[in-house]
């Protein structure tokens, strides 16, 4: 019975937050300018404000009680996941920073051959590395298959994805050997040789939601399964305290706040780190607790100080650091798992 009583709320939330959301004239994708202004927060900005906090608010609460309901123990951040966690929360430190203090630091340095977008590449590059080492040294039996992909097929898709995520970041490597943009790419939107920027906001929508699922909503969902998908999935998936260390993934929402989706993200991710914090004990807690703290100023920060950015962009660079960071440690997650895995094996 409380199973369709969850599903009644949640249904009516959603249809109510999408009705709103239809009022402001939006189209599913697009960027609109936000500054921090009162015609800003119209009759049915405020409105769609609460409902999706309603909605996010009982999502989280449901996720987070699924989560704890089956664990024994108090949550702690391993090393992994406390260096992901010091991480993701550093950039973000730094990202109100710069968007407070130095504007003109993070608009020169988001850009191709700048500090931010090379520490991007370079995550990116170091996940590359290790995925590639992994596929070739990693030898774990029948173990990773997934229905009829065994684990060599699965990590080679995943090299391949990142490799090609990696080329599109550095334009294949045009501003590196400075040539001029073919013919075939000059209509993209940064004039660039990608193919990405040609649907910069369908590409952006994509890459962010997988990032959220994949890297921190993933990790809760599948430790409350037990289904027999979900636990050959499950050797892919890292712990609940990966996830949770990797919510800054859905911050810095500027230039896409606008977009419903992503506003939902977020909230989620507040209520989430607010949930967990008494599941926790000692420095975990602290560490909670600042997590919370932090998702919850940044989005005032950037919403107040975003319109006096050069570019618009920047703070979506910034995002994308997070999320290079957190697939950089996902992978140094996999390979130690995977060695583990074959050194049991060996013996």
């Amino acid at each position: 019975m409380k199973k369709y009583v969850n599903i009644s709320i949640i249904s009516l939330l959603g249809i109510c937050t999408a009705i709103l959301w239809t009022q402001l004239n939006r189209r599913f994708l697009e960027k609109y300018p936000i500054t921090w202004t009162p015609s800003d927060w119209q009759a049915v900005e405020t409105p769609l404000l609460l409902t999706s906090l309603a909605l996010s608010g009982f999502l989280a609460w449901l996720l987070a009680k699924a989560v704890f309901k089956s664990r024994s123990t108090a949550l702690e951040f391993d090393v992994l996941s406390a260096v992901l966690l010091a991480g993701g929360l550093f950039i973000v430190g730094l990202s109100m920073y710069l968007v407070v203090f130095d504007r003109e630091y993070i608009a020169i340095h988001v850009r191709e051959l700048g500090h931010i977008a090379l520490a991007q590449e370079g995550f990116i590059l170091c996940a590359l590395v290790l995925f590639t080492l992994t596929f070739f040294r990693g030898s774990v039996g029948n173990t990773g298959s997934i229905l009829f992909l065994r684990f060599r097929h699965i990590l080679g898709l995943i090299t391949c994805a990142i490799f090609l995520l990696l080329m599109e970041e550095i334009s294949w490597g045009q501003h590196i050997f400075k040539w001029a943009t073919p013919e075939e790419f000059e209509g993209n939107l940064q004039d660039e040789t990608n193919f990405h920027n040609f649907y910069t906001n369908r590409f952006e929508f994509v890459y962010y939601s997988l990032a959220f699922f994949a890297f921190a909503i993933l990790p809760l969902i599948l430790v409350t399964q037990h289904s027999g998908l979900a636990d050959q999935i499950q050797f892919y998936v890292p712990p609940v305290s990966f996830g949770i260390a990797a919510l800054p993934v859905v911050t810095l929402m500027f230039e896409n706040w606008a977009i419903l989706p992503f506003q939902l993200y977020l909230m989620v991710a507040v209520f989430l780190s607010a949930f967990i914090i008494p599941h926790t004990r000692g420095i975990h807690r602290y560490a909670s607790m600042l997590l919370l703290l932090l998702l919850v100023v940044q989005q005032p920060v950037g919403l107040y100080y975003g319109h006096l950015l050069h570019l618009s962009f920047e703070l979506s660079e910034m995002r994308e650091l997070i999320i290079a960071f957190v697939l950089m440690m996902y992978s140094i997650w996999l390979y130690i798992k995977v060695r583990n895995s074959a050194q049991h094996n060996a013996t």
